[in-house]
């Protein structure tokens, strides 16, 4: 079994850097970034159950254009018994660190890991903010 997770090769609109390289093939291969964080908990637990189950490959992938308009680069294949998934929750405004399962991270260490400046990281993020407004708490990604 192949699962698919696909990263953007630039920029989306409504980003500062909008239509700049992100340079993400290269920080995955050079082991700089090593996580994606995604919005859809379940979806993405469930997925990677199923590949653990079948002892697949999780194939990153980037867009070679825009996403969902063209075709899809690999960038490497990873072995289903070293991928993870961890529930992520973070605050509007980054106030907070964030907490990772029962851990406490900084948003600068999260922000790094994911192949981003702190600034790209929030500008990143705040459409899932903006999505998520009527939740009544101060939570906003993806701490359902």
């Amino acid at each position: 079994m192949i699962a698919v997770i696909t990263l953007s090769k630039t920029f989306f609109t409504g980003h500062p850097r909008k239509d700049e390289e992100t340079g993400f093939r290269e920080k995955v291969i050079e082991g700089t970034k090593i996580h994606s964080c995604r919005q859809n908990y379940e979806y993405w637990e469930l997925k990677i159950k199923r590949l653990k189950k079948a002892d697949g490959v999780l194939s990153i992938r980037q867009w070679s254009d825009k996403p969902f308009c063209g075709k899809q680069e690999i960038i490497t294949e990873v072995p289903a018994d070293v991928v993870g998934i961890q529930k992520l929750c973070l605050w509007r405004g980054f106030e907070h660190p964030a907490v990772i399962g029962r851990e406490i991270f900084s948003i600068n260490e999260l922000a790094k890991n994911d192949g981003l400046s702190l600034e790209d990281y929030q500008s990143w993020l705040a459409p899932a903010f903006k999505e998520n407004k009527e939740d009544s708490t101060d939570k906003g990604y993806p701490c359902n």
